[in-house]
């Protein structure tokens, strides 16, 4: 099957209405009120609290160096002791 799409096939469109309106210049409603109208949109992201948090978090450190000497002190001594019901509590947690 062939569609045929030449000007002379195909019938011409008329505009609608709203359409003619507005290529004429006739007014519509979506003109500003008044000559000093101005919109104002204020978005809040939570971003003042990220920001705070961030400040806080750069003043902690990656390691805690001193937890991480214990441990392998008690490690190499001997007196590290694994507490499996700790493990299953703090995984269940």
């Amino acid at each position: 099957m062939r569609i045929d799409l030449t000007p002379s096939t195909t019938p011409q469109l008329e505009r609608s209405n709203s359409s003619a309106a507005a290529a004429s210049g006739a007014p519509n409603n979506l003109e500003p009120v008044g000559s000093g109208a101005v919109d104002v949109a204020n978005l809040s992201t939570g971003s003042e609290a990220v920001q705070q948090l961030k400040a806080h978090l750069a003043g902690v450190p990656d390691v805690r160096q001193q937890r991480v000497n214990e441990l392998r002190q008690a490690i190499g001594n001997g007196t590290f002791q694994v507490s499996p019901a700790k493990i299953a509590d703090a995984m269940l947690a």
